[in-house]
């Protein structure tokens, strides 16, 4: 994933400004831009936004919940014996193999 200070160095970029021009746009100094691109500061949310403006986009931040992990499942499997840890993977390779071959083939 792209940080914040990528972001920004690529709306510049793909607007085709300057350093300079950007930071005029924004109402800032060139001085600050270089700042953001280099890592030496951090870029809140809402400066990425208006650099996103004044290069000509839009920002949409999308937020979707993890995946949780059930550790309840893992907690089990690690008191399972190397051969019960076998058996498992083995019809897990089985299952996958006849997953495999009961799909349709495509046509070329």
């Amino acid at each position: 994933m792209a940080s914040l200070h990528d972001i920004v160095a690529r709306l510049r970029r793909a607007a085709g400004l300057t350093q300079s021009e950007l930071a005029r746009r924004i109402g800032s100094t060139q001085s600050v831009i270089a700042r953001l691109e280099s890592r030496k500061v951090s870029p809140t949310i809402a400066t990425v936004e208006r650099i996103a403006r004044a290069c000509g986009f839009d920002l949409d931040v999308v937020m979707t919940p993890r995946a949780e992990v059930d550790r309840s499942q893992i907690i089990e499997r690690l008191s399972w014996t190397p051969r019960e840890r076998l058996t498992y993977l083995l019809d897990m390779l089985a299952f996958e193999h006849r997953a495999r071959q009961a799909r349709p083939r495509r046509r070329a």
